[in-house]
């Protein structure tokens, strides 16, 4: 809930001005996108869990190959 109303917050914000609206909905119109798809976005945000979002992870990132590297002097 917390990261879905972040979100929510952040896409109402930034379309506060009436610039950032022509903007988003010039986005949206080269995108494809109908003019409800925030609010459809939003639902589908509602459908995700941490299980889910564990899956992706384990799908997409693989934890068993990194490398630590850093900047700057050595010890």
């Amino acid at each position: 809930n917390i990261a879905r109303n972040k979100i929510w917050g952040r896409l109402m914000s930034s379309k506060l001005s009436s610039i950032n609206q022509a903007y988003y909905l010039g986005v949206g119109e080269y995108l494809g996108r109908s003019t409800t798809y925030d609010k459809e976005y939003l639902k589908s945000l509602a459908g995700v869990t941490p299980e889910s979002i564990r899956r992706v992870v384990a799908k997409y990132f693989k934890t068993d190959a990194y490398i630590l590297t850093s900047a700057g002097k050595r010890p």
